[in-house]
């Protein structure tokens, strides 16, 4: 019943702040014509899960996916991380719910190297997620001030998925994981894009980042669902882009492509993005929780494979273009498009 009651005191205090960053100008991220880009299909029995590969997916207080893992036995739920380098944190949220060793301290930094705090390397007895358990086990042990403007109880990287095929639905609450590849007969598809994942750097073993274009610019774009905000960097905007910046937060409408998928988004945050890469081109964005919950995207990591498909919806599947231009602002259901005349 305590347990119970502590539960309850949390969600109501997260909720609190969560109206409180509300109402200080938080910018609320758009997605241009977002009715064309959630697949409008269940998309289980199309790649194939069986039902016990289904499992729950709720949401932490700023909006990112969590899944249910065990530490020593005892549930929690963690922050389904990509940005998280690798192993698992938890935070002085739950500190008092575990046991655990301290081995040391440590510092944590920031992607351009700065030291961005104090953490503590601990161990384990056990970690149980998805019917995998994993024994003796170091991880991190952070002020969750550090990381995040809201608690939460920690983090759970990539690494332990690391030769899954993976798939998470926002609006569903579902996440899906399997060892079978993604379905060979799928891959010609129009209801799939199937782009490679560049391969991560080596402090970031585990990290999504592939290429596409920003503001008509070739970029990098980096995908963190553990970040609930998406960041693009004011060096790629224009004169007149940001003319409608704050400083902080930007109105302009920004296009952004991977492969033949093409959205914009409006009512971004603003940053100057340093990723530590040595890419062929500069990580202009970084794509958080706030523009991931209104697409379905599945990593595929089986058998070697490094591949992120991201799933259409039927909207988005229609040649809206001219000569090759993508034309936002007309309607799918608008009739004889080819006969329109630049």
């Amino acid at each position: 019943m305590m347990i119970k009651v502590r539960e309850y005191a949390v969600m109501i205090r997260n909720g609190v702040l969560a109206l409180a960053l509300l109402l200080t100008g938080c910018a609320h991220l758009e997605l241009v014509n977002e009715d064309r880009y959630y697949p409008e299909i269940d998309w289980i029995s199309d790649l194939q899960y069986d039902p016990d590969e289904i499992k729950p997916m709720t949401f932490s207080a700023t909006g990112c996916p969590q899944i249910s893992v065990a530490l020593n036995g005892k549930p929690f739920w963690l922050k389904f991380d990509f940005g998280c380098s690798k192993g698992f944190q938890l935070t002085t949220a739950v500190e008092s719910q575990l046991d655990y060793i301290v081995l040391r301290e440590t510092n944590t930094y920031n992607t351009d190297g700065t030291v961005r705090g104090r953490v503590k390397r601990i161990r384990l007895d056990s970690l149980e997620v998805f019917g995998e358990r994993y024994d003796d086990l170091e991880g991190t042990l952070a002020d969750w001030k550090i990381f995040s403007s809201l608690p939460y109880q920690g983090l759970i990287s990539l690494e332990y998925f690391a030769d899954y095929r993976f798939t998470q639905d926002y609006k569903r609450g579902r996440l899906a994981l399997t060892k079978k590849p993604f379905p060979d007969a799928l891959k010609g598809s129009s209801r799939y894009l199937l782009t490679d994942i560049l391969d991560p750097p080596d402090w970031h073993k585990y990290g999504v980042y592939v290429l596409g274009k920003v503001n008509g610019i070739d970029s990098v774009i980096y995908i963190d669902n553990g970040s609930s905000k998406t960041d693009v960097d004011y060096r790629i905007l224009s004169d007149a882009q940001k003319a409608k910046s704050d400083g902080k937060n930007c109105s302009a409408e920004v296009p952004i492509s991977i492969g033949d998928l093409e959205f914009a988004i409006r009512n971004f945050r603003i940053r100057k993005i340093e990723r530590g890469t040595d890419y062929q081109y500069p990580v202009r964005i970084k794509i958080g929780s706030d523009l991931l919950k209104r697409f379905v995207i599945t990593i595929d990591r089986t058998e070697n494979r490094n591949i992120l498909i991201i799933h259409k919806n039927r909207l988005a599947r229609r040649r809206e273009r001219i000569d090759g231009s993508f034309l936002p602002g007309i309607s799918p259901d608008q009739p004889n498009l080819s006969s329109i005349q630049g």
